[in-house]
């Protein structure tokens, strides 16, 4: 004679989205310093490739002319 047995599983605990990693906080004033001496570090070791100069060099233009902006004349 053959006997079934019905077993009830507990439900899985509800699952929780990922939150979004966080977006990197923007530096402010002095901030700056460190950021541009890592990017100058890795343009004269080779770390960032040729192909991202183009994507670069336009910003950084455009950052030294703000900055020449703000200088005393």
């Amino acid at each position: 004679m053959e006997r079934i047995v019905t077993v009830q599983l507990p439900a899985p605990p509800p699952t929780r989205p990922t939150p979004p990693a966080p977006a990197p906080a923007t530096p402010a004033g002095g901030g700056w310093a460190p950021l541009l001496t890592e990017l100058a570090r890795q343009l004269d070791t080779g770390r960032i490739y040729s192909r991202d100069l183009n994507t670069i060099l336009p910003v950084f233009n455009q950052a030294l002319q703000a900055l020449n902006r703000r200088l005393p004349r």
